[in-house]
């Protein structure tokens, strides 16, 4: 602003500008610059308009400011609050988070769910090393039978195959004896190659795979179950959730203001902001929503469980297939195995009949004079003469079978008593003697001589050498293909 003197300089040149302007340049009294200056002069004692008490004033006044501005800060934090919300987070785990942290932050979370990560990175290691050494078993298993079809000439050695055929003839030629066809004790122990009866042992692997597999079914059918009710479940839920109105907020005591001015409305909004909300809390968003089951799913795991049933039936066929394998890369090891079981089932011919009825007559003498036949054994015995009856009557149009085809109207309920095999109109003899339960497929009578081996008294090596009766064993032979012809494709 400058000095006071300057400053009335400047206003009294600034009045006579203005006084000429308007009153011209005449000699009147605002005009004349000496009056100005004889006012200014008594203003250069001055150096400043204000005195040096205001500067202290001015500090007064701040500093009331300041602390009234503290004043409305220390108000202000008086209605600040912080909420915290405290709970307890549980994610499946045992002492993963120590109880003296309160807060769990971003990064915590991440941790947890990398360590259940691990866990299933853990359940994969373990699933793929179960797989591997299912395949070192696999391999395992083809390398003992690799060894073991060279070494051990017995080992499963009871597949009549076309190696045995041909030293069959070759034999015949030399020796004069045959050993096929085969008779019925012996069919239950040898088998054709190529044929779809199965032995007993055979039966055996059907049961152990489809008893494994009728446990994965039922596992499998649970964890189907489970899933279609859990879904099940949720939908109820969601159904119901929505149907429910929606949560009304408690009473609450409300504070009402009263009056105007600034306080007023300063106060009114804090007592409206502490207020709860009046609308309805919606709770049909914290309702589940499932997602629909994936029947192509179910499906398929039907599928690949009727498989794995197609797959249980024909593992004795695959089985079969290793020696067909064996038999194209060692023809040499074939040939052998096929001459010791040629010159296996000559040696054991006579004393397997031998045993058979010795093990006829002790089951006669324990049994009680009602009839009892095992459910079982009727069951399995049926089905591999059905099978074979089934493979000769549509493949083979095998005219000695045509009796069989009708299989439930032409079994008689009864089975032989030397080789187990149900009896039916066209094929059974039984014993003419009354009171005895002696009855045989006509082979095997042809075999016994024409005699019961139950009630027979003649208790020789006649009666137990079959096709002996004559004393000239080629002899019988002869007339046992001609009165009951036995084909070669019999042996199925």
């Amino acid at each position: 602003m400058g000095s006071p003197y300057n400053r009335c300089l400047k206003a009294g040149n600034l009045s006579i500008a203005h006084c000429k302007r308007e009153f011209g340049e005449g000699q009147k009294e605002c005009c004349k610059l000496e009056l100005f200056l004889w006012f200014c002069n008594s203003l250069k004692t001055y150096t400043t308009f204000f005195d040096d008490n205001i500067q202290w004033s001015q500090m007064v006044i701040k500093d009331i400011f300041q602390r009234l501005q503290l004043c409305f800060v220390k108000i202000r934090f008086i209605f600040i609050t912080t909420i915290s919300f405290d709970h307890s987070l549980k994610f499946n785990s045992t002492g993963a988070f120590s109880s003296n942290i309160d807060q769990i932050d971003e990064q915590d979370v991440k941790e947890e769910f990398e360590a259940q990560r691990h866990k299933l990175h853990f359940v994969y290691l373990w699933l793929n090393l179960i797989i591997f050494i299912l395949l070192l078993t696999i391999i395992y298993k083809s390398l003992c039978f690799w060894f073991r079809y060279l070494t051990d000439n017995d080992f499963e050695n009871f597949y009549i195959t076309e190696a045995f055929e041909d030293y069959d003839d070759q034999y015949y030629q030399i020796m004069g004896l045959r050993v096929l066809p085969l008779s019925n004790c012996e069919d239950n122990k040898f088998v054709k190659i190529s044929s779809m009866r199965l032995l007993a042992k055979e039966f055996d692997t059907i049961y152990r795979s489809a008893m494994f597999l009728v446990i994965t079914g039922i596992q499998l059918l649970c964890i189907c179950f489970v899933d279609y009710s859990l879904y099940s479940l949720l939908t109820l839920m969601s159904y119901h959730g929505h149907m429910i109105e929606d949560v009304k907020p408690p009473s609450y005591t409300k504070i009402v203001i009263n009056g105007g001015g600034k306080i007023g409305d300063m106060l009114r909004d804090l007592v409206q902001a502490f207020e709860p909300r009046t609308f309805k809390m919606n709770t049909q968003r914290c309702l589940p929503i499932p997602g629909y089951p994936k029947y192509l799913r179910y499906v398929w795991i039907l599928l690949l469980y009727l498989l794995a049933w197609f797959l249980v039936f024909w593992e004795p066929y695959g089985l079969r297939q290793r020696h067909r394998v064996m038999m194209y890369f060692y023809p040499e090891e074939s040939r052998r195995r096929s001459h010791d079981l040629h010159d296996t089932i000559l040696i054991n011919r006579k004393h397997f009949f031998k045993a058979r009825c010795m093990e006829a007559r002790l089951l006669n003498a324990f049994e009680s004079t009602q009839e009892f036949k095992s459910c079982a054994t009727w069951f399995n015995s049926r089905l591999n003469w059905y099978a074979l009856t089934l493979y000769l009557n549509r493949f083979k149009h095998n005219p000695h079978c045509r009796c069989l085809s009708c299989f439930t109207v032409s079994f008689i309920g009864r089975c032989c008593t030397l080789c187990n095999k149900p009896l039916n109109k066209c094929d059974n003899v039984p014993c003419g003697w009354p009171n005895c339960r002696g009855i045989y497929c006509k082979m095997c009578f042809q075999e016994s001589n024409n005699k019961c081996v139950l009630c027979c008294l003649e208790i020789d090596d006649e009666l137990l050498e079959p096709g002996n009766s004559s004393g000239n064993s080629e002899a019988d032979f002869c007339i046992t293909d001609n009165n009951y012809p036995q084909p070669r494709d019999k042996i199925t």
